[in-house]
């Protein structure tokens, strides 16, 4: 029980510290789900401060902490003694707890590593987090889980194209665990070829439809990779549902796959590999590969310990640049503009697979989206994209969040795709400022939420996890909590004019530049940017309130502009009726 591995419930006079001040005389509370510091104000009052355990990436004890060492140092407190806990966590913050009694201190320490191990995607009980137990203090205007269906997403394909269908084979994720139950399909392949095209890829993850551009008609796909082996094996289901959904014929499609030649010889030595050309004959292949997994946490690691360096700047921007976490941002935005090329110039359909299909492939199907699509730049447009492209089409949230950038979980599975398209979305509203309906603030919720939240949305692998655990019900969405007045109000970028265009950002190196807001808004001071922010606010609204106001004078002058002319009228035809009367 979580009960046991809690050694002392109760620190008090510590001091806390985080990077903008000290609190002396706090008290923290550990609990079931998280710390709670009581931090005492100037006022004397007291603001309480919660940190999840999902939130604790690791923690560093300066001070022994083997039995064998206890007794070098002072049991009791003192003027100089203080024993310190340093906490990382994976929103990037850093806190410190500065406890004058050893026995106290020891204790806190034992009890926050076995709490943080608990939270290890291969240990934890996903029912026993805090979204099963958060009790929801909001009105829920629209409900999140019901807001992005697969039925509203089809009938905005209907208008476009009706050769295509919704299938129910995978009820009850009988073919595939990691898709949801209800998928688009073309109408030509019946239910018996898309089960033999399962069986032909990876995990069941037979080629799906993502995106269908309006103009050209041409799609994107995701799948996983196809089962060939070394034998070369041919799945004519599989070819011919992949043929299904080049629209024209007369042009040959494109097979991105996101892993370079090499690794896809060792995957088809393994029975997994890419789509023979002689039995693809239509589609041409491409290979742009994009790292995952350990290459990719280890660049963040590296990125990370870079922004929080304070050291001189040649050494900063050396370590910045060796952790190559914006090459990574480049390579990512310059896959996803050839996929939008592709659809948009060239009116070919693309299929998007790596290994997978649940990683690099739908961080490049998102990204081309948001640049293909003006819908994906709107605040409800890009949540849908995220529960569609990422949590519906099983990207495994749990696993590759169970630790950021200051731990290591037990099988290391950890990764930070999401954060990754998350930074390339950045980019891109860096580059057109005006062409996005929301500002970072709601990147960076959505950054700290994948990673630690309260609401249920991104606390499972894929939906049939969800469905196991009963998710729906029992946790809250957090759509549900973004979709509130107050809180939409705070995303809204007050620069944003539709723009029905697809974008073409550089993917120059200089053009890719460091998310300050994200990364080093806890080691740099962002008032100076908040308060030009919140004067960029007030000067939109008052422009705003200008516009409504000549609108209404322009009104106002066109009733009496009518009036005037209704009343010349009367007296014209009153002179008229004078002179015949005469």
């Amino acid at each position: 029980m979580v009960t046991d591995l809690i050694k002392i419930p109760c620190v008090r006079n510590i001091v806390f510290r985080d990077h903008l001040q000290s609190y002396p005389e706090s008290i923290l509370n550990v609990t079931l789900h998280n710390v709670i510091v009581s931090l005492k104000q100037s006022d004397g009052d007291l603001k309480e401060l919660w940190i999840f355990y999902t939130n604790m990436d690791g923690f560093q004890a300066k001070f022994p902490m083997k039995n064998e060492f206890r007794s070098q140092l002072p049991t009791s407190p003192s003027l100089s003694s203080k024993y310190t806990i340093t906490l990382r966590l994976k929103t990037l913050a850093t806190c410190h707890f500065d406890i004058p009694v050893l026995d106290e201190a020891i204790k806190l320490a034992e009890s926050l590593d076995a709490l943080i191990a608990r939270t290890d995607e291969s240990t934890c009980d996903v029912t026993g987090l805090f979204p099963f137990y958060f009790p929801r203090d909001f009105e829920v205007i629209q409900d999140g889980w019901t807001a992005f269906s697969v039925e509203s997403e089809f009938s905005r394909l209907q208008a476009i194209s009706d050769e295509w269908r919704i299938t129910d084979l995978n009820k009850n994720f009988a073919v595939c665990e990691t898709y949801s139950e209800r998928l688009v399909v073309p109408k030509s392949i019946s239910d018996d070829q898309l089960k033999r095209s399962a069986e032909f890829r990876s995990h069941g993850r037979f080629p799906v439809l993502c995106y269908l551009h309006k103009s050209s008609k041409s799609c994107i796909i995701r799948c996983a990779q196809p089962l060939v082996g070394s034998s070369v094996r041919r799945c004519k289901e599989d070819e011919a549902l992949v043929n299904s959904m080049l629209i024209q014929r007369h042009k040959k499609g494109w097979i991105l796959d996101t892993r370079n030649p090499n690794i896809v010889k060792v995957a088809q030595s393994k029975g997994g590999g890419c789509e023979p050309e002689q039995h693809y004959a239509l589609w041409k292949r491409l290979h742009r590969h994009l790292d995952r997994h350990s290459v990719l946490q280890e660049s963040f690691v590296k990125f990370i310990d870079a922004c929080i360096d304070q050291s001189e700047k040649d050494r900063w921007l050396s370590k910045l640049e060796n952790s190559n976490w914006l090459l990574y941002v480049k390579e990512a935005l310059t896959v996803a503009c050839i996929v939008a090329q592709t659809i948009d110039r060239e009116e070919t359909s693309v299929l998007v697979h790596g290994n997978d299909g649940w990683d690099t492939t739908l961080l490049v199907t998102s990204l081309a989206q948001v640049l293909l699509h003006p819908d994906c730049r709107t605040i409800t447009g890009f949540e849908a994209l995220i529960e569609r492209e990422w949590i519906q089409a099983g990207h495994p949230f749990r696993t590759r969040c169970t630790r950021a950038a200051f731990g290591k979980s037990s099988r290391g599975y950890e990764s930070p795709l999401f954060t990754l398209f998350l930074d390339c979305t950045w980019q891109l509203l860096q580059q057109f400022a005006c062409s996005f309906e929301f500002n970072d603030t709601l990147l960076i919720q959505l950054f700290e939420h994948a990673y630690s939240s309260k609401f249920g949305t991104f606390i499972f692998n894929n939906e049939k996890e969800k469905t196991k655990y009963n998710g729906v019900k029992k946790t809250v969405s957090l759509w549900s909590y973004f979709n509130r007045p107050e809180i939409l109000r705070t995303f809204l970028n007050p620069f944003y004019e539709p723009n029905i265009s697809v974008l073409w950002p550089s993917v120059a190196a200089q053009s890719i530049i460091l998310w300050r807001s994200l990364y080093l808004r806890f080691y740099e001071n962002q008032i100076p940017q908040q308060e030009a922010w919140d004067e960029y606010l007030i000067i939109k609204e008052k422009e705003l309130q200008l516009r409504s106001y000549v609108n209404k004078l322009r009104q106002e002058l066109l009733e009496l502009e009518r009036k005037c002319t209704e009343k010349n009228s009367n007296m014209i035809k009153m002179e008229k009726d004078s002179v015949t009367t005469t």
